[in-house]
């Protein structure tokens, strides 16, 4: 190796540890600075396909300073390469440096055909207030391309020109666009959203909830929204709605200390608010459709597990669908009446039983156990909460199997334990985890790897005095309900059956959707374990992961074939989805006065972030990392996106869109893409060696 090559990579070195901190000074002399390093070192000398190597390895790491100023030099060594240029707009427009983003778009559109780069030049245009360039670009794509771009695409070409409308105090016209957009791509969401706000501003009051309905049935992850409905229900002084929505907004976590406050007062001028929702609870609870069920009898080898359904209640209230016993230390010291509504309390030590508002029996205990004198029936716990800060959060009550164990722990606060075998807890998760409707040979998968994780984390909260609770934490779990003749089918014919590694049962973790690649575990939570190393999905082979950082725009936009992207088997915006948030919802969360940049650090292999830099207003910095991100995103589906900023003006950011694929953490199995694959006559063994590398299914009990 000679002294110049050791020069190249000690200036590579460099690079890579530029802090962060110099974004700011980076972005606006981004230009100037690579040329001058270009000039200063021997880039040519490295073999391109090396150099693109290395900037696409830095991008993925988090680097993007170092990986901008590779794709810099590949450019300078071969001038106008449309790869590096394309990476070059790509990284800039991550950045917030949007003139250089665009200097590199208006090359590629001189160097190319491809209509596609235009589009992406009329949204840059638009993004520095550039709003008549834009208009020009886009109307002429909107009306004489229009079969080179797919529906998504020109709906976000309506977008924008309604926004243009909007700058230019055009409301009619841009209604027009938002319009054509929602006719072109109805389940896009974004079109919806702009046309409620114009309603709003017109004070056409039920045409805006209109237009923020449709939004939600086509989307109903954009919980944000919520307060938006609730407040133009109390304009138009609709209290009973406009009480729904506040409420809504509180248990999803949006803008929750004006909905509390809203809540407040609501419930202390209209206390009759309050009666109609007791009112409507007892109507159902007085004619509960109870449920009858199948036990299974041959229990000797299935592990009994004990599921956490309720904790720090005040008080438990329930009903049983036959007669029952309470146990104390396992000596009988109730007898309970089938139908009948039962409340435990514990105070001073002791359990109180109460009905109708009297004290029945106490007992000093700080642990009960209830057992139903028929297995056929089931318990019926009221006020179940579930999904709490995530959009589909809400309260209900809810019918299990088994036994009720019932903890008293600090300050008299109750703990509601279902004990149930293992068998009979799957009758409910899987089908809760996947539509019963699907193929018999992804129920068969999902079974087993819901069985396998099962036993693989018994005991993650023997903390709280459990082993799994009911939450997507571990799995979901909403008791009899949930289940299904088809899904009861798969469950009993692979009694017993798990996912083997090495002679150890794997953790089988699963998601809903990988928007078509599986990540490794590695990459998403940093253990790394040998059969989660990912998994491509995609039916098309022309797809090599990691991808070049300007091809996840492509590949988040387009609607490329996959197992986890087969039409019936996914819903709208899951494989592919768009979402709107206002700025409004970072200031509010983050306490800022101003957002000035949000920038993604560092993707797996498949694309999914796993660090957000969000810079707000004197400098201020925080980072969301991995896990987090989703939820503190208003409920993300994942953490696979990338992001569009809306700036006004004066280039202030106003709201940033996200266009991402899939749903959920995206390690293990994708449940779509396993309906997909069964479709293709995959069998549930193969499916499962698919997802979890060099594993075999065995027998276990």
């Amino acid at each position: 190796m000679n002294k110049k090559t050791y020069l190249i990579l000690f200036v590579i070195g460099v690079l890579a540890s530029i802090s962060f901190s110099t974004i700011h000074y980076y972005v606006i002399n981004a230009g100037q600075v690579t040329t001058e390093i270009q000039k200063k070192t021997g880039f040519k000398e490295i073999d391109t396909d090396i150099l693109f190597a290395q900037a696409r390895d830095a991008y993925y790491a988090g680097k993007i300073i170092k990986a901008e100023e590779l794709y810099q030099a590949i450019n300078l060594k071969e001038s106008n390469n449309l790869t590096a240029l394309k990476n070059i707009y790509f990284i800039n427009k991550e950045l917030g440096n949007l003139k250089e983003s665009i200097t590199s778009l208006e090359k590629i559109v001189n160097l190319s055909d491809d209509k596609k780069w235009n589009y992406r030049l009329g949204l840059s245009y638009f993004q520095v207030g550039n709003y008549e360039q834009a208009a020009d670009i886009l109307n002429k794509l909107a009306s004489e391309y229009q079969e080179v771009f797919s529906e998504k695409e020109l709906a976000i070409i309506n977008y924008y020109l309604g926004l243009i409308s909007v700058k230019n105090k055009d409301l009619e016209l841009a209604k027009e666009f938002f319009e054509k957009g929602i006719n072109v791509s109805p389940k896009t969401t974004i079109n919806y959203v702009e046309l409620a706000g114009i309603h709003k501003e017109k004070g056409q009051y039920h045409d805006a909830i209109t237009m923020y309905k449709k939004a939600l049935r086509y989307d109903y992850s954009l919980s944000y929204i919520y307060p938006e409905l609730a407040d133009l229900y109390e304009q138009l002084n609709e209290v009973s709605n406009s009480y729904y929505y506040w409420k809504r907004s509180l248990s999803t976590n949006n803008k929750p200390t004006l909905a509390s406050d809203k809540i407040d007062k609501l419930e202390e001028i209209h206390p009759e608010l309050i009666e109609l929702e007791k009112e409507e609870k007892n109507r159902t609870r007085t004619s509960i459709n109870w449920s009858i069920v199948e036990p299974i009898t041959d229990t000797a080898d299935i592990p009994l597990i004990r599921v956490g359904l309720i904790e720090k209640a005040e008080n438990i209230t329930f009903q049983a669908g036959t007669n029952f016993k309470v146990f104390n230390n396992d000596q009988a010291v109730f007898n309970g009446q089938a139908k009948k509504e039962y409340t435990l309390k514990h105070k001073n030590d002791k359990f109180e039983i109460y009905s109708d508002g009297e004290i029945l029996s106490n007992f000093k205990t700080d642990k009960l156990l209830l057992k139903l004198s028929d297995d056929h029936y089931t318990f019926d716990l009221y006020d179940i909460s579930f999904g709490k800060g995530y959009f589909w959060a809400g309260n209900e009550d809810r019918q299990y199997r088994g036994e009720l164990e019932i903890l008293s722990k600090d300050n008299d606060l109750l703990t509601v334990i279902n004990n149930i075998n293992l068998e009979e807890y799957l009758l409910s998760v899987v089908p809760a985890e996947m539509p019963a409707s699907w193929p018999m040979e992804a129920l068969k998968a999902q079974a087993i790897a819901a069985r396998s994780y099962a036993l693989v984390h018994l005991g993650r909260h023997s903390r709280q005095g459990y082993d799994l609770c009911a939450t997507v934490h571990c799995a979901a779990y909403n008791g009899v309900k949930s289940e299904n003749t088809r899904t009861t089918e798969a469950v009993l014919t692979t009694k017993g059956e798990v996912i083997n590694y090495n002679n150890r049962i794997v953790d089988a973790v699963f998601s809903s959707n990988s928007g078509g690649y599986s990540e490794s575990s590695a990459d998403v939570w940093g253990n790394s374990l040998p059969y989660l190393e990912g998994a491509n999905n995609m039916m098309e082979e022309n797809y090599s992961f990691p991808l070049e950082p300007y091809q996840l725009e492509e590949w988040l936009i387009d609607n490329p074939s996959s197992f986890s992207g087969v039409a019936k088997y996914i819903g709208s915006n899951v494989y592919r989805w768009v979402k709107y948030m206002p700025v409004d919802y970072f200031k509010e969360r983050y306490n800022l006065t101003e957002l000035i940049n949000i920038i993604p650090e560092g993707r797996s292999i498949g694309g999914s972030i796993q660090s957000i830099l969000i810079i707000g207003d004197n400098d201020k910095e925080i980072r969301v990392k991995k896990d987090s991100i989703r939820g503190s995103f208003g409920g993300l589906k994942s953490n696979r996106f990338f992001i569009d900023k809306i700036y006004d003006e004066n280039g202030v950011i106003t709201a940033v869109l996200f266009f991402g694929g899939g749903w959920g953490h995206n390690v293990g199995m994708d449940q779509t893409a396993a309906a997909g694959m069964a479709e293709q006559s995959y069998s549930y063994e193969d499916i499962l060696k698919h997802f979890y590398k060099n594993t075999k299914v065995i027998k276990k009990y």
